[in-house]
């Protein structure tokens, strides 16, 4: 309670309650750092002196976001309303319950960023949005069904915030009257607005405090981690906005300080002797058919722990051992819909097809190649063509059919009660029908479903035999149920295959299949060990004999591979877009893939790369060692040139919705 006296009430009586909400939101930001440090990261794997920077530069952080808070939520208010009523004692205990409200919807924003941290393997991102346009009740469903540990987190939150409203509503007495001299009203605000401005820049140098400026620790995952929750959710929204809504050629330019296109191109590594427009070569055998088959979370990690103990793969298992399969390859995305535009538009921004240029067609789409080439184009998905407005389009961008559940479900008379699509069997069944009745050549993209979250699969499915201590899983998590998602697509894939190795498509079909992403919790993917199974997805890849071109069976890529090698396996003389390298035309010293979830972490012959360094292989060309190396001068070059290529593509494709505006 406050009391009148003879004296006038003292700074601390006025700013009490924003002191208070600051100290609270501090804790709670730093006792999030720690426990994401202590509990989902490998904690010996980093130094004292690296946990000291980590926890320094995440109290500027934290403080800036406070700060930032405060002045609208507290500061400014309150000295303005004081300036105009002398009832200060209800102004500030008005203002103190607007900040009450605000940490407990900062605590929810916490929670939600350690969940993702523990799901997803970072914080809040752009794949935050995604999830609320992805069907955001099936993806909480599903979160629920593989792990305790979020029905905990979730009971923690109600748990706390009802504590603090009910020690509130118990301990708080009426304030006494209570009056400021308008001049004593008028320091307190210079102070507090001073001490808000100078937290909220958080530097003092010529930057002010921002991600780009956080560079504490060689290590980008400590980086990362000393941004807050609200650091997160204001960087994903503000990426999302600039990636979808500004479409701009000179921003891509200008954000880069380049001056043209050109010199774009060259600092991405593209010149005479690697051009960004490349030729395949020339072709005396008919172009084959392509059927593409992108897999819902096909993760490396659980193919390559297949065994007759381990039966995760079914009937996919001995094509996995007759044709060409390379657990050796990263996906450039970690969400379905922008693994999608990466592949198919060479777009590294997502989502195209919710944002204004989503009536655009874009000339650098890998499918208008096939198209340009005289082939029929067919995209079949087990689930709905309103999921991201993915049927209408995609119809845009070079598909002359978009089949989706709705198409399938008709021609079988069948229905499935999985949320996210038709069972795997029958859009199989009638991606066959679509590969016989399209002619030749053809190129059918086929995206599964069956492996989302929550998992439900045909009364008739029977578990195989599953080895879980393959697997190192936390607390909580069910992952029969994921084995059993995982092993039905793989089984359905694998009868495909043997259905078409059996057919009249055998010998002028080419049939690649990969993962959209991984499928999470099967190991603590925060850990520097795990840093090539939290990005890998397996490349498999039929090639009838005489359609056949060597490959080195070690290499390592990407999805930014897989067009570039379709094209020169299939195409006579026509012109591509290049982003990636053909599986031909990769040797030790320039194979190299990556993925761009947490900054970029590439995969090479040697290891992974993230931030400065690499962490090479233990030995078992699994896992990766805990202490680091430095990378060398063409691995700098790879991690250099990478952000520039990804610009290029992105002029490219706001060039085109400028042309067509």
């Amino acid at each position: 309670m406050i009391s009148n006296s003879a004296h006038p009430p003292s700074f601390y009586a006025m700013s009490r309650p924003v002191l208070r909400f600051a100290a609270a939101s501090l804790a709670l930001f730093m006792l999030s750092r720690s426990a994401v440090l202590l509990i989902l990261f490998e904690v010996n794997d980093y130094s004292l002196r690296e946990i000291s920077s980590l926890f320094l530069m995440g109290m500027k952080f934290d403080l800036k976001m406070i700060s930032t808070l405060c002045l609208p939520l507290f500061v400014l208010p309150v000295s303005l309303t004081m300036l105009l009523t002398n009832k200060h004692h209800v102004v500030i205990s008005v203002f103190s319950k607007v900040l009450t409200v605000a940490f407990l919807l900062l605590m929810l924003l916490v929670v939600s960023d350690y969940g993702h941290y523990q799901y997803f393997g970072n914080g809040l991102d752009q794949l935050s949005f995604g999830l609320v346009e992805d069907g955001f009740v099936a993806v909480v469903l599903s979160m629920f069904d593989s792990s305790v540990s979020v029905i905990l987190l979730l009971s923690y939150f109600l748990f706390l915030a009802a504590t603090i409203v009910f020690l509130k509503t118990r301990t708080v007495k009426p304030v006494a009257a209570l009056t400021f001299p308008r001049g004593r009203v008028l320091i307190n605000l210079f102070i507090l607005l001073l001490l808000c401005m100078v937290f909220a820049r958080g530097s003092f140098g010529t930057f002010p405090l921002s991600r780009k400026t956080n560079q504490s620790n060689a290590d980008a995952r400590l980086n990362l981690l000393a941004l807050n929750a609200l650091n997160n959710l204001y960087y994903a929204y503000k990426d999302k906005k600039s990636d979808i809504h500004d479409f701009s050629t000179s921003s891509v330019l200008s954000g880069l300080g380049v001056t043209d296109f050109d010199g774009l191109k060259r600092l991405a590594g593209y010149s005479v002797d690697n051009q960004l427009v490349k030729t395949t070569s020339e072709k005396t055998l008919p172009a084959p058919n392509v059927v593409f088959v992108l897999m819902e979370g096909w993760s490396s990690h659980i193919a390559m722990y297949d065994s007759i103990s381990n039966n995760v793969l079914g009937e996919f298992a001995r094509h996995k051992s007759q044709d060409y399969f390379n657990p050796y390859f990263f996906s450039n995305s970690y969400g379905t819909n922008p693994t999608i535009e990466r592949l198919l538009q060479n777009s590294p921004i997502s989502p195209l097809s919710l944002s204004k240029a989503r009536e655009t067609p874009f000339p650098i789409s890998n499918v208008t190649v096939f198209k340009n080439a005289g082939y029929k184009t067919s995209f079949v998905f087990g689930g709905n063509a309103e999921w991201r407005r993915l049927g209408d389009f995609q119809s845009g961008q070079g598909f002359d059919d978009f089949y989706d559940r709705s198409d399938i479900e008709l021609a079988f008379d069948a229905n499935s009660d999985n949320p996210w699509g038709v069972f795997e069997s029958d859009m199989f069944g009638f991606s066959k029908q679509v590969l016989a009745e399209s002619g030749s050549p053809s190129f059918s993209f086929l995206l599964t479903t069956n492996n989302h979250p929550p998992i439900v699969l045909p009364n008739d499915f029977q578990s195989p035999n599953y080895d879980l201590s393959l697997f190192d899983v936390g607390f909580g998590k069910d992952i029969s149920l994921m084995l059993d998602g995982y092993s039905y697509q793989s089984d359905e894939f694998g009868k495909f295959m043997t259905w078409l190795k059996a057919s009249e498509f055998a010998d002028n079909t080419i049939v690649v299949a990969t993962g959209d992403h991984v499928l999470k919790g099967f190991a603590n993917y925060n850990s520097v060990k795990h840093d090539f199974f939290k990005y890998a997805v397996p490349l498999y890849l039929y090639m009838p004999e005489k359609y056949q071109q060597p490959i080195d069976v070690n290499t390592v890529g990407s999805h930014l591979d897989i067009f570039p090698t379709l094209f020169e396996l299939c195409l006579s003389e026509e012109k591509y877009f290049s982003f990636g390298q053909t599986l031909m035309s990769k040797t030790e010293d320039n194979a190299y893939g990556f993925n761009k979830s947490l900054g970029y972490h590439v995969i090479f012959p040697e290891g992974v790369a993230s931030g400065k360094s690499v962490n090479r292989w233990d030995g078992s060309r699994e896992l990766l060692r805990d202490e680091s190396v430095e990378q060398s001068l063409a691995q700098q070059a790879v991690m250099q040139q990478l952000q520039y290529q990804e610009a290029v593509a992105k002029y490219l494709l706001f060039q085109s919705y400028e042309e067509s505006e």
